[in-house]
C-alpha cells in the first residue's frame, strides 16, 4: 500500500488530473486587442492552457488567438513563434486563465523529459518548439497515419536543427492551407510523397521557398491518384535554386494570365526585359540568369531557346513555359490547376536569396 508521502510526491498531473503548469521566465503572448500587437507575460503554462498576466478581459469561452514567443519585439522568424488558439475559462485579479484549443490528435510534451529538480532553465524557445512539433505531428498523422511514427522521428531527431525547423514549418504551412478547405479531414498523401517533400524541403533557407514545398504537399493531398506526378514534381523542385524558382514563377504567372485573357489551352510565350528579370530575381548578373534559364529548359520546365548566346543587357527576349513547368508552378504556388484565370505571380523581391533551397 502506498504511503501518504508517496502520494504527495506524485507529479501534479497524476494527482489532480490536470496537466502540470510551470513558470517559464521570458515567455510572452502577443494578441491584437487594440491598435497594435500587445505582449502580455505568461505567468505559467501547461500542455493544455496557461495563465496570462493581462488587463484584457475576453468573454468566457470566446475564441482568442495568441502568438507565443520569447520576450521582446514580435518575432519575424516563424520558428521562434507559434500561434495558438485558446478560450478564456476564468478571470483572476491580475490576469486570465486560458484553455488551449488544439486540433484533433495534438499531443504536447512539455515537461516529460525534464527533471523537476534540475537547475537547467526552461527557455521560451523550448516551449515554442514543442508546440510547433506537436502541431506538425498531428497534421502529419491526419494526412498520413501510416507514416506518423517515422515522421515524428524525423522531426525530433534524424535531421539537423536547421533542417528540422524547416520541415516543421513546411508541415505547419500546409496545415494552415488545408485547415480552410472543406472536407480536408478525408485528404490523404502517400507516405513516400510526404517523406520526400519533408526531406527535400528541409533544405529550404527562406520562407518563400518553404511555401512552395508546403503548397506541393497540400496539392498532393488534394489531388487523388497523383502520387506519380507528385514524385516527379518533388524531384524537379529539389533541383531548383531560389533564383531558378523565381524565374519559373514569373514566367508561368505571366503566361497563365495571358492564357486566361486569350482563352488559349496551351502555355503562352512571355516577352521579358532584362530589368524585369533583374527585379524578379534580384540578380544583376545576366550571365548567371542565362545559366538559370538554361537549367530550367534542361529540366523541361521552359522551352529551349533557339539562340545560344547570353542575354543582351538591352534586348528583350522570349521565354515559354512547358505544360510540365505550368504544372509545377500551379501546384507549388497553391493555385487551382483547373482554373488558370486565377493564377497569380508571387515573387516578392525582398526575399530574394542566392542560396539553394
Amino acid at each position: 500500500m502506498r504511503s501518504l508521502k508517496d502520494w504527495l510526491d506524485q507529479p501534479v498531473i497524476s494527482r489532480v488530473g490536470r496537466a502540470e503548469r510551470r513558470e517559464v521566465p521570458g515567455l510572452v503572448a502577443y494578441h491584437t486587442e487594440g491598435a497594435a500587437p500587445c505582449p502580455d507575460t505568461v505567468c505559467n503554462i501547461s500542455a493544455t492552457g496557461m495563465y496570462l498576466l493581462t488587463s484584457t478581459r475576453w468573454p468566457i469561452g470566446s475564441p482568442v488567438e495568441l502568438t507565443l514567443q520569447r520576450q521582446g519585439q514580435p518575432e519575424e522568424s516563424a520558428e521562434n513563434r507559434i500561434v495558438l488558439r485558446a478560450r478564456p475559462v476564468r478571470f483572476g485579479m491580475d490576469g486570465v486563465g486560458l484553455s488551449f484549443v488544439h486540433t484533433s490528435g495534438t499531443v504536447v510534451h512539455l515537461w516529460e523529459n525534464r527533471n523537476r529538480d534540475t537547475n537547467d532553465p526552461i527557455e521560451p524557445v523550448d516551449i515554442v518548439r514543442e508546440f510547433r512539433v506537436a502541431r506538425a505531428e498531428a497534421f502529419i498523422q491526419r494526412i498520413c497515419p501510416s507514416a506518423g511514427k517515422q515522421t515524428s522521428r524525423m522531426l525530433r531527431s534524424s535531421l539537423g536543427s536547421f533542417r528540422t525547423e524547416s520541415a516543421i514549418e513546411i508541415a505547419l504551412k500546409a496545415d494552415s492551407h488545408l485547415d480552410s478547405d472543406t472536407g480536408n479531414s478525408t485528404m490523404q498523401v502517400h507516405p513516400e510523397v510526404l517523406k520526400l517533400i519533408l526531406e527535400n524541403g528541409s533544405w529550404a533557407e527562406i520562407d518563400w521557398t518553404r511555401e512552395l514545398w508546403a503548397n506541393l504537399l497540400m496539392s498532393s493531398c488534394k489531388l487523388p491518384g497523383s502520387d506519380r506526378q507528385s514524385l516527379n514534381l518533388i524531384q524537379l523542385l529539389s533541383q531548383l535554386n531560389v533564383n531558378q524558382a523565381r524565374i519559373l514563377t514569373m514566367v508561368c504567372g505571366r503566361s497563365a494570365r495571358s492564357m486566361a485573357e486569350t482563352g488559349s489551352p496551351t502555355p503562352e510565350p512571355v516577352v521579358c526585359s532584362v530589368e524585369q528579370l533583374k527585379r524578379a530575381t534580384g540578380v544583376g548578373d545576366m550571365v548567371r540568369v542565362d545559366r538559370d534559364v538554361q537549367h530550367l529548359a534542361e529540366l523541361g520546365l521552359l522551352t529551349k531557346r533557339s539562340r545560344s548566346s547570353y542575354f543582351s543587357e538591352t534586348d528583350d527576349f522570349t521565354l515559354a513555359p512547358t505544360a510540365l513547368g505550368m504544372d509545377l508552378y500551379s501546384r507549388s504556388t497553391g493555385q487551382n490547376k483547373g482554373s488558370l484565370e486565377t493564377l497569380q505571380m508571387a515573387t516578392p523581391a525582398s526575399q530574394v536569396s542566392a542560396s539553394v533551397q
